[in-house]
Parts: structure tokens; C-alpha cells; sequence
């Protein structure tokens, strides 16, 4: 290449660059919700911290806000997972509890938080799981059952309906069970209540009736509502929240 075509090769690279320079310093649009407190985004989305958009039925971190009105229960279904408690059942001694292997809570309805302090549930609460019984928990009051007849005494966690099957790799049982009640928010309770009075504290709830206060920590953003339950059912925990809108 000669002096003319190398200096013909070099203005041609120089003016490439400056058209481009401009462009390799944008950043890139983010995308158009609003920070913390927010309200819905687009596609049931809401909302969350650095203005990234969480999904409406995923979990935010705590953070209060303004409960009074009426909230429907959006269409998700939190899920169980955790331990089913078996203390108190007259099983063996080493038979405290059972792992859940799979399962959720279908809860339909209204809550309605007064601002006089009282509440009225008017929720819906169905489900199902699975969980599997260890052997050991085949003894019932010092007694060798099977894993058909142990499942009626193991309704009594508060469960509607137990189906209990041999599961040959285990030599215990696989469990089916089914819940079913009208109140309580998404706490399993043969004391499910449908009204009652509720505090706040920061972002914690604790809703009383009679028993003991049912306990959430809670955050409001916008008109969407997400109460993570922290109060223990017996039939195991819930791990993704309970969804709220107005």
C-alpha cells in the first residue's frame, strides 16, 4: 500500500470513529417503573427497589404502609414446603415431623382492614400436599400400624382429608392431604376466624380473635399488598407470599 492509500485508509478509520463515538457511551433506557413504594408494572408486575419490575406473586422485602380498605386475593397460590409437625400425636418418640415434598394454598376472597382497628375475613382457603412419613413414625402409642390406617389420626394437624401409601424406597409412607377452611388468612387453623382486631408495628401485622395473634410481616406498594405468613401452621409453612390488591 502506498503513502496515498494508507493516508486515504486512515481518514476513512477517523471518520468511522467519530460517527460512532457518541453511541459507545449511551446507556441503555431503563425500563419505565418506579422505585420502592411504586405501584403495578406492566404485565402484573409491580414495582421494586432500583425500579426493576417484580413479578406480582413474588416476595418483597418488609416494608409497612397503609392496610384500611378492602383487598381481594390475587391468583396466586403460595407454596408449602417446610415440615409437617407431628409432636403430640402419641407417635414414636423419634417421630416429630415430616418433610413436605410438594404442595400450595388456593385462597380466594377479602380481607377488609377497618380503620377503627378491626378486620373482617371473608377468605376462602383450599389446597393440597404431599409429604413423606418416616418409618419410625409407623408406631402410634407404642403400637406397629400401616401407612393406611396412620393417616386418619394424622388429619388431626388439620387437615380435611390424609391419604397415606407404602413407599417401598423408604419403607415409610408418601402422604397426600387436602385443607380446606373459610378464614384465617392462609394460617391452617381449626380456629380460622373471620373477624376480629388487628396492630401494626413497622411492617409487622398480628391480627387477633381468640388463640394466638396470627403474626405477618407485610409491604404495600401502590395498590398491591404482600403478607408473608410468620406464624406456623402445623401442616407446614408457607414460603412465598400472600397477594393482596385494591
Amino acid at each position: 500500500m502506498d503513502s496515498k492509500d494508507r493516508g486515504r485508509s486512515a481518514a476513512f478509520l477517523l471518520a468511522l470513529l467519530a460517527g460512532c463515538g457518541s453511541y459507545d457511551h449511551q446507556e441503555l433506557p431503563l425500563p419505565a417503573t418506579a422505585g420502592t413504594g411504586g405501584t403495578a408494572g406492566a404485565g402484573g408486575g409491580m414495582a421494586g427497589a432500583g425500579g426493576m419490575a417484580v413479578p406480582l406473586c413474588d416476595a418483597l422485602p418488609p416494608c409497612g404502609g397503609d392496610l384500611v380498605g378492602t383487598w381481594t386475593v390475587a391468583t396466586c397460590a403460595p407454596t408449602v414446603g417446610g415440615m409437617v409437625d407431628l409432636t403430640g400425636l402419641g407417635l414414636a418418640n423419634n417421630c416429630t415431623s415430616a418433610p413436605v415434598t410438594s404442595g400450595s394454598r388456593v385462597i380466594t376472597g377479602t380481607v377488609t382492614f377497618n380503620g377503627d382497628g378491626s378486620y373482617a375475613d371473608a377468605t376462602e382457603m383450599t389446597g393440597e400436599q404431599v409429604y413423606e412419613l418416616p418409618p419410625p413414625c409407623l408406631v402410634l402409642s407404642g403400637t406397629t400400624t400401616t401407612c393406611a390406617d396412620i393417616a386418619g389420626p394424622l388429619r388431626s394437624v388439620g387437615f380435611k382429608t390424609n391419604v397415606c401409601v407404602d413407599n417401598p424406597a423408604t419403607t415409610g409412607c408418601t402422604c397426600t392431604a387436602t385443607v380446606e377452611q373459610t378464614g384465617g388468612l392462609g394460617l391452617v387453623s381449626y380456629n380460622a376466624a373471620e373477624s376480629g382486631t388487628y396492630t401494626t408495628m413497622n411492617h409487622a401485622l398480628s391480627m387477633t380473635s381468640f388463640g394466638p395473634d396470627t403474626e405477618y410481616t407485610y409491604c404495600v406498594s401502590g395498590s398491591v399488598l404482600k403478607l408473608t405468613l410468620d406464624s406456623l401452621s402445623r401442616t407446614g409453612p408457607l414460603v412465598s407470599p400472600i397477594v393482596l390488591q385494591k
